[in-house]
């Protein structure tokens, strides 16, 4: 078998998937489910070797590895293509994840949170406001919510020999189960910080008050392709959207193409359904996953956070999730803490002769709670989204795009405004946990041209808020 793992977009491969399965488990490398990048041409694997929530992080990789992610990407093993280690023995291969269709994804979709395993910024202490979270600490907190992702790495030639360099991908939320958002559609609000970017239904919101799609999340070329996805995702849901009925997906974008090529477009139009087939509810993956994967965050790796908050008083609960790619680097605080001046710059780290990007990048943060709000309260809850923002050294950069949605999943009912603030101050608090959530879990990535964006590192920080005395025994 060569190096080159074959094209499984088609289930009568699935001897050729289960050859590359066998293959990659006798080069040492753990297997993760599904394993299918949407290049079709490496697995989806974790080193061997270092197995802790940190991932690799030599440079280069002791093990390997092509990505720094914590799941890593490898087509080689020490040198050889994945390909020679076959004939080695296998424990056997794991079958192939399937749609609901029966269709053998073709895309890496990220369904646990393996790759945030391990100790969180929480868990060494940092309490943000007052508020317990949800058992997850993540927007699936709030009843029916899901979350999917799909990774998109590869490493091929430029066109027209290859489709170059892609670090992307799409994350879906899914407020409700999508057979029933037609006919039961969302309750909305949205808000805006800084408007350069695109949340497409944004329109919608603003003049019905709903979304009768889930919410997808991708690179800024990439929302034409997310759209299509989404119409035909939804149009596999509902016999009733298409024939009778149109809908307008949701789709919002922060640009990654300073570590991923923008052209061409990196996604296809089927990563839309396969990171709807992937969501799922309880512990989120976070970090450099799903749309996070070539987001930058103040300066050091971005992506996907989230948190989640009670209400007690309202008997409520408030996730936020966030694609975090925003901020300049002297502008970080973590917990209140100047932590961005204290370790100065250094997470990003250009090509021979190349600069660092420029400040601006985009935020995009989905609030989901249970509570019963209309759509102007729901309006003024995805706002207080950017105060924590804010919290973390936001300013909104002129070419920055802060775009915020906030969703009611609950049943009807009626919360008065005069009892809103219990919900704004989780809203806040959960979104500021949200972004480090993003910052603490991403990892050292390569990307296009040899530019690298390095994680933030976790001891100089901890190290900083155990000065300032913000971790909490």
């Amino acid at each position: 078998m060569s190096g080159r793992l074959p094209d499984l977009a088609h289930p009568e491969r699935d001897a050729a998937f289960h050859a590359a399965v066998g293959a990659a488990r006798a080069a040492g490398l753990r297997v993760t489910d599904p394993v299918v990048l949407a290049d079709r041409s490496n697995l989806l694997v974790q080193c061997g070797p270092r197995r802790s929530s940190r991932g690799c992080r030599s440079a280069p990789p002791r093990c390997g590895c092509r990505s720094l992610q914590t799941i890593g990407r490898a087509s080689r093993m020490r040198g050889e293509p994945i390909g020679a280690a076959s004939g080695r023995g296998s424990s056997g291969p794991a079958p192939p994840r399937l749609g609901r269709a029966g269709d053998v994804l073709g895309s890496g979709a990220v369904t646990d949170a393996s790759a945030t395993a391990g100790p969180s910024l929480r868990d060494h202490g940092l309490r943000i406001g007052t508020l317990a979270t949800g058992p997850a600490n993540a927007i699936t907190d709030v009843g029916g919510v899901r979350v999917g992702h799909v990774t998109v790495v590869r490493d091929e030639a430029p066109p027209p020999a290859g489709r170059g360099v892609a670090r992307t991908g799409v994350t879906a939320i899914v407020p409700r189960a999508p057979e029933t958002l037609l006919a039961r559609p969302v309750p909305a609000g949205a808000a805006v910080l800084n408007g350069a970017g695109e949340m497409t239904s944004f329109l919608q919101v603003s003049e019905w008050g709903v979304i009768e799609t889930p919410v997808y999340l991708t690179a800024t070329m990439a929302v034409g392709r997310v759209y299509d996805g989404a119409i035909t995702a939804a149009a596999a849901a509902d016999d009733a959207v298409g024939p009778s009925n149109v809908v307008i997906p949701a789709v919002a974008e922060c640009d990654d193409s300073w570590l991923c090529d923008a052209i061409p477009v990196q996604v296809d139009a089927a990563d839309a359904g396969r990171a709807l087939a992937a969501a799922a509810g309880g512990a989120v993956a976070q970090g450099a996953v799903g749309s996070g994967t070539g987001m930058i965050c103040f300066g050091w790796k971005g992506g996907i956070g989230t948190s989640s908050r009670v209400v007690a008083e309202l008997d409520a609960s408030v996730g936020v999730l966030v694609m975090a790619n925003f901020g300049s680097w002297p502008d970080l605080r973590v917990g209140g803490v100047p932590v961005g001046q204290a370790l100065g710059r250094g997470g990003e780290v250009p090509e021979a002769g190349g600069e660092p990007p420029e400040p601006g990048g985009s935020c995009i943060a989905v609030v989901a709670t249970d509570a019963p709000l209309n759509t102007a309260q729901l309006g003024r809850v995805a706002r207080r989204a950017g105060l924590g923002l804010a919290r973390t050294g936001s300013v909104a950069h002129h070419g920055s795009g802060e775009i915020f949605l906030a969703l009611a999943v609950g049943d009807a009912g009626a919360v008065p405004d005069a009892d809103l603030d219990a919900l704004f101050a989780a809203t806040v608090d959960a979104a500021e946990e949200a972004v480090l959530n993003a910052l603490w879990f991403a990892e050292d990535t390569t990307g296009r041209a040899g530019r690298v964006v390095r994680a933030l590192p976790h001891d100089a920080v901890l190290e900083l808020l155990s000065t300032h005395r913000r971790l909490e025994p």
